[in-house]
């Protein structure tokens, strides 16, 4: 190991072992959603073994098959150039202010109101819905979930809770507390497509934007399996055949007349969700910064407490090995501040240690 603050020599992991320990969280997570179960009796094993195989099938085809760099340079170039777009129309609107520097208002904000406008204009269109069937037509076949759970597992993966909420509206009365239980779950799992950029260009590197994808993907089935295992479903679903699922996207009104319509009312959701997203980061950083005034913490506030607990969690990641040293102790934060209730904070953490790896 590396000498870390302090003069302590911080553990360093090699790849097998850094692999092993993403392994055993694994288990643990699976774990603790049994400890959890409501019905441990009525356990669906058939979804779990499904959602791991579907967790490790995609991500052997999309890091390790041939396809794997075609998909994540493929994703990457489709990301950079919205992230263009989306600068472009903030310099039309701000003008010389975008290039005093970083700031949620002027870098931030105009991403997700692009990426809404874009979204509400592919479901007008109906390409959004072809995609979405396409893959909830997978999950409803291997984990054997209900029509409406795969849909929205898929939904979520391309826009938020709310939007993939609409996506199974002519269903939402005759769900079951387990299908809504799945529905929380895959919304809290996934990261929709505004955020998605959001984390992009907090990051600012030209691969993230394809491993983002991948990790949202995988996230699909990993929901729906930690729902599944925690709220086994006791009830009859009305899509559980799979039945409606080609078509229940399609017959969800989009509410536009036309495409200038569709277009503007999604920027106009946009701007709702950068709005609350605003107030809460304003909202945050005061209570942070006053409960680190009040406690004297020294090393950073809330961000650095949660990080203590959770640089084992941030150990999972992998990390090449000239810096594994000096990274270990820094991984915990951007995890800590997450935990703390704010993700975008602690993103914007991870930002500043990605020059240094």
């Amino acid at each position: 190991g590396r000498p870390g603050s302090g003069g302590r020599r911080q553990p360093s992991l090699t790849g097998l072992e850094l692999r092993g320990l993403s392994g055993l969280g694994v288990v643990a997570m699976r774990a603790i959603a049994g400890c959890c179960a409501t019905d441990r009796s009525r356990i669906p094993w058939r979804v779990i073994g499904w959602g791991i195989g579907l967790q490790f099938g995609l991500g052997l085809l999309l890091l390790k098959s041939p396809v794997s760099t075609a998909f994540v340079v493929g994703v990457n170039t489709i990301v950079n150039r919205l992230l263009a777009y989306a600068a472009a129309g903030a310099k039309f609107v701000f003008g010389s202010l975008v290039e005093t520097g970083f700031s949620f208002a002027l870098s931030v904000f105009p991403v997700i109101i692009f990426m809404g406008s874009l979204i509400a204009v592919l479901y007008y269109l109906g390409l959004a819905q072809r995609v979405v069937n396409s893959f909830a037509w997978v999950l409803s076949k291997t984990m054997r979930v209900s029509g409406a759970e795969a849909l929205a597992a898929v939904a979520n993966v391309f826009v938020g809770m709310v939007e993939s909420a609409l996506v199974i509206k002519p269903y939402l009365a005759r769900m079951t507390h387990s299908e809504l239980f799945s529905l929380m779950t895959l919304g809290m799992a996934t990261v929709s497509g505004s955020v998605l950029l959001t984390y992009v260009g907090f990051l600012g590197s030209p691969d993230a934007a394809g491993h983002l994808v991948i990790a949202s993907l995988l996230s699909a089935p990993a929901g729906l399996l930690i729902a599944k295992v925690m709220l086994p479903e006791t009830g009859s679903p009305a899509t559980i055949t799979g039945t409606g699922t080609a078509d229940s996207v399609d017959e969800t009104e989009t509410g536009a007349s036309n495409i200038i319509d569709a277009a503007a009312t999604g920027a106009i959701n946009g701007l709702k969700l950068a709005a609350y997203i605003g107030a809460l980061l304003i909202a945050f950083a005061l209570t942070a910064g006053y409960v680190t005034d009040r406690l004297s913490l020294e090393l950073a506030g809330v961000g650095a407490v949660c990080g203590g607990h959770s640089r084992p969690r941030g150990g999972r990641g992998s990390v090449g090995a000239p810096h594994r040293g000096a990274a270990w102790p820094r991984r915990g934060r951007p995890a800590g501040a997450d935990d703390s209730g704010c993700d975008r904070t602690g993103t914007a953490d991870l930002h500043r240690y990605c020059p240094s790896g």
